[in-house]
Order: structure tokens, then sequence, then C-alpha cells
């Protein structure tokens, strides 16, 4: 060991400083004298950062006031000249100019004793210090190591020999004597004890399986009961848990363990004492819920461009135990079918011009993909709803003679009370859904569409049918049929009047009823879905009263579009929507959508995992993604395997 030998006389130089000199970074302890013993020496052991300082025999240790001699312009702390117990090894701080710091250990010695610093090649000790023909040291705790075998690394004074082989592992479970030659040529015959000491701390808190995001705590009586998912892999589970910084425990928490029996974990304080807790995980009964994903129409969605790309989707979401697929079906005046009830409303020249699949020369045995995804889907016992994404609703801009259907149909025009389209936000133009024709063009679209492909499962609206801006209703039509029904009168210019609203509400309503009559009288077995906006919102803005649709029994799953990427503003969209569905049914019908992709964005994982526990938390009816290019993020891959580790049970 390197050993530095300093006088309590130092010759210094000092330097002058310039006033612009950058601040000193030196913080060197150079010299220490004792008040106690005017004849007190130094040595410093590099390799422990240890001064060690020499008292004559009779003086105490535990009582000394050193005073320190330091780099130009740094402090201590203790602060010199404060009396202090070194029998011990005390940190001090030195702090140079430039505030960097540096801990050296301090340490009094009578000259008679010959151990300076003992330390062990499998532990680093918390405590030691001498006593007459004793020297005691205090390890904590560790697992794998053992008062039975360890291997000490003893520091002497200078002048003094070590006698006894301590090169081996040595048993201390009881004291080891130590013999050592003195730097006066005496031998000294040591008891070195070693015991376990430092803090008494040995809880467990906060337990949790981090992988698959479940959470529980700790009962009064030491057990832990996590509750996972129907289908975990309970035997290879990693379980993690808070124990304090001093403690250890065992089994190893990175390490797997099986979960198919209880698990006892025990945690063992620093000073040795232990606690045990015992951990088992609950599997719950198989999940009956709708588990949906929104795939919108080609242009958005490369899944269905292709034969090979709808196969593949398919495989993710069954290997992701999702159960069912809103399939895009009408957008943009175009259809995911050859559509006649198109051709004859619009000035396409055949079916194909009205077609999502035109430009993609979509090949494979039945050259349609639609049909191709309901047998891939169905072959995994997945469902597929047609989604009618546009609704009522024109286009996002504001539409003109080319638009293929007002080239035909110029009267079916949504009209706003200032004389211009019906819009919502300046960006959705609307046909004029109070308007027949409009309706009957829809429903007979919808009918078109089950009797092509009728092992479907259902159809879905969402935010635009039945839907309608605030400030529609002002076409000659609708204008029309309100005054036949109010002796003549106009309808009020204020868009918000209650009445006016809720004379169109009524309407719309209607539809509602006439919709989902239209769909169960082709098979009481097809689904009618609704995918509105949060409610009231939504009737304020796009004449959406789906409470009355749930009290008039029109609707079979409501995925209200819960689409918030903050969780505190989920939970209060969700609380709220499940508030209107208690008051309007007694079924549970709340299938809430959440934003997983919006534009390039992807939802945070955490943000993922919030929304699906709270879900859960409440008791939803599962939930629906928008849209299926989000899965194929790998961080959302893995929440879906935590949550959706089994397969559900379609509640319908």
């Amino acid at each position: 060991m390197r050993r530095h030998f300093f006088f309590l006389f130092w010759a210094l130089a000092v330097f002058g400083c310039k006033k612009d000199d950058p601040a000193s970074s030196a913080k060197e302890i150079i010299s220490i004298s004792i008040e106690e013993d005017a004849t007190s020496t130094i040595s410093y052991y590099e390799s422990e950062q240890l001064y060690t300082v020499f008292i004559e025999d009779g003086i105490g240790l535990g009582s000394l006031t050193p005073f320190f001699e330091l780099s130009p312009q740094a402090t201590i702390d203790p602060a010199n000249g404060k009396t202090v117990n070194l029998s011990t090894s005390l940190p001090y701080i030195v702090t140079a100019e430039d505030g960097s710091t540096a801990i050296y250990q301090v340490k009094a010695l009578n000259r008679g004793e010959s151990i300076v610093h003992v330390d062990f090649k499998e532990v680093t000790p918390l405590s030691q210090h001498s006593a007459e023909n004793t020297y005691q040291v205090e390890i904590p705790f560790l697992i794998g190591n053992s008062l039975t075998s360890l291997t000490p690394v003893i520091t002497l004074a200078p002048g003094a020999e070590m006698i006894t082989d301590i090169t081996r592992p040595m048993d201390f479970t009881s004291p080891q004597e130590i013999v050592i030659k003195s730097a006066e040529g005496k031998d000294q015959k040591i008891n070195l004890t070693v015991q376990y000491g430092g803090e008494s701390l040995n809880t467990l808190e906060d337990p949790t399986l981090p992988e698959i995001y479940v959470e529980g705590k700790v009962n009064n009586d030491n057990t832990v009961t996590l509750k996972v998912p129907f289908g975990t892999n309970i035997n290879a589970l990693q379980f993690s848990a808070v124990i304090p910084e001093t403690a250890s425990i065992l089994p190893d928490l990175a390490m797997e363990q099986d979960f198919s029996s209880p698990v006892t974990y025990t945690v063992f304080a620093q000073n040795g004492e232990e606690e045990t807790y015992v951990v088992q995980v609950e599997e719950q009964a198989q999940e009956e819920a709708i588990r949906a994903v929104w795939v919108p129409d080609p242009a958005y969605s490369v899944d269905i461009r292709n034969y090979e790309n709808i196969k593949a989707m398919v495989n993710l979401l069954d290997e992701l135990n999702f159960n069912t697929i809103y399939l895009a079906t009408y957008v943009r005046a175009s259809t995911a079918f050859k559509s006649q009830v198109l051709l004859e409303n619009s000035n396409y020249s055949n079916v194909e011009e009205g077609w999502f699949y035109k430009n993609y020369n979509y090949v494979s045995p039945t050259n349609d993909p639609v049909r191709d995804l309901i047998d891939e889907a169905h072959k995994k016992n997945i469902k597929v709803i047609f989604w009618f994404e546009y609704g009522f609703m024109a286009s996002h801009n504001a539409p003109d003679a080319t638009h293929p259907i007002f080239a035909v149909h110029p009267e079916w025009e949504g009209k706003a009370n200032d004389g211009s389209f019906s819009n919502y936000n300046d960006s959705d133009y609307y046909f004029n859904g109070y308007d027949p024709e409009v309706q009957q063009f829809l429903l007979d679209m919808i009918v078109e569409s089950l009797d092509l492909y009728p092992d479907v499962d259902g159809i879905q609206g969402d935010d635009r049918m039945p839907a309608m801006p605030a400030n529609s209703g002002y076409d000659e039509y609708t204008v029309a049929k309100y005054k036949a029904e109010h002796g003549g009168d106009e309808p009020p210019q204020n868009y918000a009047d209650n009445a006016w609203k809720q004379w169109r509400l009524d309407i719309l309503n209607e539809f509602a009823r006439e919709l989902y009559q239209t769909v169960k009288a082709k098979s009481n077995d097809y689904l009618v879905c609704a995918s509105p906006n949060p409610y009231p919102w939504c009737e304020k803005n796009l004449m959406q009263s789906w409470p009355t649709w749930l009290s008039d029994g029109v609707v079979d799953v409501l995925s209200v579009q819960c689409y918030r990427t903050d969780l505190v503003a989920y939970k209060t969209t969700l609380d709220e929507a499940q508030r209107y569905v208690e008051s309007s049914t007694g079924l549970n019908v709340l299938n809430p959508g959440i934003i997983l992709k919006a534009g390039s964005n992807i939802m945070e994982e955490e943000t993922l995992v919030g929304q699906l526990k709270f879900n859960r938390e409440v008791g939803t009816n599962g939930e629906s993604q928008f849209y299926n290019e989000g899965l194929k993020e790998p961080y959302v891959q893995k929440v879906f395997r935590a949550f959706y580790p089994g397969k559900a049970i379609f509640p319908y």
C-alpha cells in the first residue's frame, strides 16, 4: 500500500493571484495538528483517502480538536478547531475555490496501536473501532456473503508487520486472533471481531409486474395479490418492488419467477434482520368485451391495399387478440365495394370509378378486398363491421358542381343560416341530412353492402351519421317542411334557438331509428354501432343526441370518441360519457374510442396504459383503437400483449 508521510511543518511557497485568474480547483489537506497533542504525526493512505493521526498513548481519541492546513482558498467541513470523535473514521469535505469538493476520512490512533484500517475483499465495512486488544468491525449483510468466509485486508501503522497469514478467507462467526509485530518490535495479539450492523429497514412496497403493467399493494399480513388478465403466462413473470436502499432481497428481483404457486420473498435489512412477504398472482376470468380497431380506406392504410397486406394485418390482430374490425366502407363519394347505388346517384360512368381500389391494381383469388378481409378475419373469429365514415358529410373542402354526387343532385346541398354551404368548422361540408332523399341514399347503400356481403357482422355510423352542422337546415326543402309544420313561419335565423334545434334533432333521431330498423330487418344478428363525439358537445355542434338513441334502443355498441392524449382529460371525458350512458340505458354498450394514432403521432406508452387501465376500472365494454397503423409500433404491441394476453368473449 502506498503511504505518504506528512510532518507538522511545511514550507509553502505562496504565489499572488491576479484578480481575473480562474478560481482554483485545489482542495488538498496539507497538514493536520491536534490541539491536545503537539507531538502528533499523520500518515495518508491514498487507496482509502484516509488520514491517520497518531496520538500519544493515554490521550482519549473520542474528543480531539484538529486544525487543518489546506490548499489556498479552500475550506473544510467540519470546521477547523471543532472538537470531534476520531476513534472511528470521520469524513471531512474540502471545498476548493471553484466549488469542487473532495472527501477525506480522518481517524486517530494511539501510537501503541498497529491496525489503521480493516477492509474485506468481499464487502466494505460500515464502521470500525479499536478497544483494548480488540478491533471491532461492522459490515452490512449482503446476500451471497457470509461471516463464515471473509478475507481481511488490513492496513498497518508505519513500522508494524503482520505475522498471521490473512491471505485466505476466515470464519468470523467468532473473533479471530491476529498477531502483529508492532513498530517497537513487540508481538500484539488482537481479537478481530466482525458483526452485521447498520439499518434495520426491511420493508417491501409498491409491488408490480412491470412488464404487464400490473400494480398491487402489500397487505397487513405481508401478503401481495396481483391480478393479471386472462391468458397471462404466470409461469414466467418478473416481479418488482421497492425495498430500502440498504436492504437486499431473495429471490433476485431481476429473475423471472413461476407464479403458478405463491412465491415467498425475503427482505434482508442492512443489519441482517429479515422479513418475509408472500406474493401470489391471480389470473382473472376471461374478459367479455369488444376489442376493436378502425381500418380507414387504402389512402390512409397500406394494410388493405393488397391481399398479402390484408392477411398480415388480420394475423397481427389475431396475435394481439383483437376481435373486431371497423372497415371504412364509404368516404369521399367512393366505396370499398362496387356500388350500384353510388353509380345511380353520381356522375360516374361505371361502378369502378367510385371504387376505393380503382388505382391499386388489387389482385387475389377473388379480386375483392372486402370479400378477402371478411374471409380472413372470420377464419380468426374476428368480426367485421362496415364503417360508413362519411355519413351525411360530402367533403372536407367546399364542393362544387364537379363533386360526383352534387353533379347529379345539386338539390342535396346543405345550407347554413347565411346562405353558404352548411359546414362544421369551415372544413366538413354536408349534404342535407334532413332530406328524405339523402337519407334514403345512405340507407340504400347500407342495404346494398349487406346484400353483397351478407356474412358481415354489422354497420357503424360515426360523428357524421346521423349528424348535421349546427348551422344547417336553411335549404329550400327543410325550410318548406318547417313552414308547413309551423303555420308558415320561417325558421329562426339563430340556429341555436332551442325549439328550432330540437325540431331538427327530431328528424335526425328518427333517421337513427329508421337506420336501426332497416338493418335489423335484413338480419337481427347484424350489429348497429355508433361512434359519435362526446355529449353534449356533439349535440351543440353536430346535432347528435346519442343519449336519445340509447333511450330508443337503436344502438348496440356505442364507441364515443374519447380522443384525448392526456390521461386526466380522458378520464373526465369517459366519466361524463359513462354518466349519460347509465342515465339512458341499463345495457353495457359503452366501448370508448381511443386515439391511438393521429397523423404521424402515436399515443405515448404511459398514456395508452393509463387509458386501458381506467377502462377496466369503470367497467367499459372493451375499447376501440383509431387506427390500425398505430398497432405496428413495437411498444404499442407490447402494451396490447399485456392487456390482451388471451382471447376475449365477444359479447353479442
